[in-house]
C-alpha cells in the first residue's frame, strides 16, 4: 500500500468540535477522524490495514523530524493517533 498525505482545510468551529469529541472518546484529533473515517469498513481486517497503514505513516514522519532535529514534532508523531 502507499500512502499519501491530505491536507483538509476546515473552519475553527468544525475543528474545535472534533477536538472536543476527540478528548470525550479519549483519544487525539488524528484518531478520532480516522475512526470516523473506517466506521463503515465492516471488515475487520482491512479497518486494521487501515490503522497499521497510518502508524507506518506517522512512523516515518517522526524519523523525518529527528533528522531535522525537531524531537517534539517527532514524539507527537510516536503518540497519534491514539486507537
Amino acid at each position: 500500500m502507499t500512502s499519501v498525505t491530505l491536507t483538509i482545510r476546515l473552519p475553527r468551529s468544525i475543528v474545535e468540535k472534533l477536538e472536543k469529541e476527540a478528548s470525550r472518546a479519549g483519544t487525539n484529533l488524528e484518531g478520532y477522524v480516522l475512526e470516523l473515517l473506517l466506521r463503515d469498513v465492516d471488515d475487520p481486517l482491512e479497518k486494521a490495514r487501515e490503522y497499521v497503514e497510518v502508524v507506518r505513516d506517522l512512523l516515518e514522519q517522526a524519523r523525518e523530524e529527528l533528522s531535522r532535529g525537531d524531537v517534539r514534532q517527532a514524539a507527537e508523531k510516536t503518540w497519534g493517533p491514539q486507537l
